[in-house]
């Protein structure tokens, strides 16, 4: 059986370690760089591992895009934290 949130999409478990790799703050790069570019002088945005703020495992919904890589509208079950990733 698969939890689906109000968009059809997955409802995961998130492990206590958190869910690395989603941007925040800005567009995806598209080659993997999170610099700004020459052309637009514009930031891409920043990735960051999503971790409760308890340590503690939790449930995270995509939200209506259907993408967890990308923050802007991911839903979660608890309080979270960011933290960069270098």
């Amino acid at each position: 059986m698969v939890i689906l949130d109000a968009w059809k999409n997955p409802i995961i478990y998130v492990p206590s370690g958190g869910l690395a790799n989603v941007i925040i703050g800005g567009v995806r790069p598209p080659n993997g760089s999170y610099t700004a570019t020459a052309v637009t002088g514009a930031p891409f945005g920043r990735a960051v591992t999503v971790r409760s703020v308890d340590g503690r495992p939790f449930w995270a919904s995509a939200g209506s895009d259907g993408d967890f890589s990308r923050g802007d509208d991911n839903l979660y079950s608890c309080p979270v934290t960011y933290i960069n990733q270098q």
